[in-house]
C-alpha cells in the first residue's frame, strides 16, 4: 500500500510539473563525518504552494537546515547566473516558481555508527546462491538510499508528499559530460591482498603478497598492517606501520612461506589494518564498481588471499607470453615459479624466439594483437624448430586466416557442466604423464565449465585430439573434441586449449595448476610413443 500512495503522490507532482533536484557535496562518506546538501523545487504550469523541503537520514544522523538566507553565488555554465539564495526554515510555505527554484541548504551529520552501504546480500559458496542480509533486503541488487530530500507540498488543499535520493554529482563520459551517485557510506579504511590467490607449489617459498590500504580520513592517521598466516607459516614482516596525511592509499610487501610438510589444501591469509591510536581493526575489502553506463555501487568482502598448497611440478622452462583481451594465466605460470617474458610487436617482429622453451598465447589473442596476426609464420617457423606452442581459445576471429600450422577452425562446442566427465584419450602423452601425473582427482573442484569454442570437427588429420568430453543434460548432448588437440609441426609441438584453463587458474583449481605445468614442460619432456 505504500509503494502504490508513493506512485500516486508522484504522479501528483509530476502534474504539477515540479521538479526536485536533491544535490550532495560528496558520493562517498565516512562514519562520524559531515557534509552538506541542498534541495531545489522548480515549479511547474499547475501552482502548487510548497510546505516543507527536508532531509531524511538514518537514525543517529542529523540533517539541520542552515538558518537565513545564504548570500547568493555564482554558479558555473557560460552565463554564471547566480543561485537564487537559500530559504531558511521559517520561510515555508511558498509557492513554487516556474523560472525561480527554492533552494534549501543543509547540513548532514553521518552517525558513528552509521550502517555501511555493503550489499545487500552475501555470497554462499557452498550453496551457490545469494542470502539475503535481512528479510526486508531480499531480492534487492543494492540497498535503499540511505539520504533521501522530501518535499511536501499542497495540491488542491490536499498534503502531498514525495522524496528522492539525494544524489552527488560530478564529471564523467556519459550524456552531458554529468554522472550520478547515491551518498554511499565507506569504512574510514579498507584492505586489500594481492593476489587473492597464491599458489606454493611443493617446495617453492616464499611467496610475495602485497596488502593496500585505502584511508579515507581528512585527519591523519597511523596503523598498523598485518598479515595473519596459519599456524605454522612464517610472514615477514610481523607488521608494518603506514601513516597517512589525508586521504590516500599506500601499500605494503610481506613474503609469506609455508611450512615443510604442509598437506595440500587451500589456507587463508587474512589482512588488517588497526588504528594506531586503538580500536578495532579493519579486515574488509571495499570494491568499486564503476561503468559509464551504471551508476557507482561498491562491493564488500574479507581482505583475505587463499594460500593453494599443492603438489606440481614443472620443468625448468623460459616462457613467452603473448597478451590478448585479458586474462590472469600469465599471472598463474610466474606462481610457477617460471621466468616469464611478455612478447611486444617488436619481439614478435625480429625478435629470437627460439631462446624460450615455451610460447603461451594469451586468450582470443587473434582479435586483440594484428602485430601477431601478421608475423604468425615467425611462431610456426618457432615451433618447426623445435618450440612448443600453446594458443588459448579463440572465437571466429581464429577462423579469418591460416593461423595453425595445418587447416582448421574454430567451433561452438563447449563443455558447461564443470563436473563433466573428461575422457583421456592418449593416457601416454606427456602432457598426462609428466612431471605431474593427471589423474580422475585433477578433474575435481573446477568451476563453472570445462570449456568453450573447441576446434572444429572436420580438422587436418595432423591434429590429434588428447581430451573428449559430454555434458551431462540434453541440451548440449554427444561427444565433445577439440578441446585439447596437439599438432606435431617439424621439431616442435602446436597446441590448442579450448579448455579453460584460464578460469581455473585465477580460482586456484590444483589440477588445473598440475595440467599447466605439464604443458609447459612439453619442450623438456623424454620421447614417448604420442610420436609413432
Amino acid at each position: 500500500m505504500a509503494a502504490r500512495e508513493a506512485r500516486i503522490e508522484r504522479a501528483i507532482a509530476l502534474a504539477h510539473g515540479l521538479v526536485v533536484d536533491a544535490v550532495a557535496e560528496s558520493g562517498a562518506v565516512v562514519p562520524d563525518s559531515s557534509f552538506s546538501a541542498q534541495v531545489s523545487v522548480l515549479g511547474g504550469p499547475a501552482a502548487a504552494t510548497i510546505t516543507g523541503i527536508g532531509i531524511e537520514v538514518p537514525r543517529g544522523w542529523e540533517a539541520s537546515q542552515m538558518t537565513g538566507a545564504a548570500e547568493a553565488t555564482p554558479r558555473p555554465g557560460p552565463r554564471r547566473r547566480p543561485r537564487p539564495p537559500a530559504i531558511g526554515p521559517d520561510d515555508l510555505p511558498r509557492d513554487a516558481n516556474p523560472s525561480r527554484p527554492l533552494r534549501a541548504e543543509f547540513g548532514v551529520s553521518v552517525a558513528e555508527n552509521a550502517t555501511l552501504s555493503r550489499q545487500p546480500w552475501l555470497d554462499d559458496p557452498r550453496a551457490d546462491r545469494f542470502d539475503p542480509l535481512s528479510a526486508e533486503l531480499f531480492g534487492l541488487s543494492a540497498r535503499p538510499p540511505q539520504v533521501m530530500a522530501r518535499v511536501s507540498f499542497e495540491s488542491a488543499g490536499v498534503p502531498v508528499e514525495i522524496r528522492v535520493p539525494v544524489e552527488y554529482r560530478y564529471e564523467g563520459p556519459w550524456v552531458g559530460t554529468e554522472k550520478q551517485k547515491e551518498v554511499s557510506v565507506l569504512p574510514l579504511a579498507s584492505v586489500a591482498v594481492s593476489p587473492e590467490i597464491v599458489v606454493f607449489p611443493r617446495g617453492q617459498n616464499p611467496r610475495r603478497l602485497t596488502v593496500s590500504v585505502v584511508y579515507r580520513g581528512e585527519e591523519a592517521a597511523d596503523f598498523e598492517v598485518s598479515l595473519r598466516t596459519p599456524q605454522g607459516w612464517t610472514v615477514s614482516p610481523a607488521g608494518a606501520p603506514v601513516s597517512f596525511s589525508g586521504p590516500g592509499e599506500t601499500r605494503v610487501e610481506f613474503e609469506v612461506s609455508a611450512p615443510d610438510g604442509a598437506a595440500d589444501g587451500s589456507y587463508r591469509l587474512a589482512a588488517s589494518a588497526r588504528p594506531a591510536n586503538g580500536g578495532e581493526p579493519f579486515t574488509e575489502t571495499v570494491q568499486e564498481i564503476a561503468y559509464h553506463h551504471i551508476e557507482t555501487r561498491y562491493l564488500f568482502r574479507p581482505a583475505e588471499a587463499a594460500a593453494r598448497v599443492l603438489n606440481a611440478t614443472v620443468a625448468p622452462v623460459n616462457v613467452a607470453y603473448v597478451e590478448g583481451v585479458g586474462d590472469e594465466v600469465a599471472e598463474a605460470i610466474a606462481q610457477l615459479g617460471l621466468p616469464l617474458t611478455f612478447l611486444g610487436e617488436r619481439d614478435l617482429a625480429e625478435g629470437d624466439l627460439s631462446e624460450f622453451d615455451t610460447i603461451v598465447l594469451g586468450v582470443r589473442a587473434y582479435l586483440a594483437r594484428p602485430d601477431l596476426r601478421t608475423h604468425n609464420q615467425r611462431l610456426l617457423d618457432y615451433v618447426a624448430g623445435g618450440g612448443t606452442l600453446l594458443v588459448q581459445y579463440n572465437k571466429f576471429e581464429f577462423n579469418a586466416g591460416p593461423w595453425g600450422p595445418y587447416p582448421i577452425s574454430v567451433g561452438r562446442g563447449r563443455i558447461t557442466d564443470e563436473n563433466a566427465p573428461m575422457q583421456v584419450l592418449i593416457p601416454d602423452h606427456p602432457a598426462f604423464t609428466g612431471p605431474n601425473r593427471i589423474e580422475d582427482a585433477d578433474w575435481a573442484g573446477w568451476v563453472q565449465e570445462r570449456g568453450l569454442y573447441f576446434l572444429a570437427p572436420g580438422a587436418d588429420p595432423a591434429y590429434r585430439d588428447l581430451l573428449a568430453s559430454e555434458d551431462p543434460f540434453e541440451y548440449n548432448a554427444g561427444e565433445k573434441r577439440g578441446i585439447l588437440v596437439e599438432a606435431r609441426h617439424g621439431e616442435g609441438r602446436w597446441l590448442y586449449l579450448g579448455l579453460g584453463l584460464w578460469r581455473q587458474l585465477p580460482a586456484g583449481t590444483p589440477g588445473a595448476y598440475r595440467l599447466l605445468a605439464n604443458l609447459l614442460s612439453l619442450g623438456y619432456q623424454p620421447e614417448t610413443t604420442d610420436q609413432q
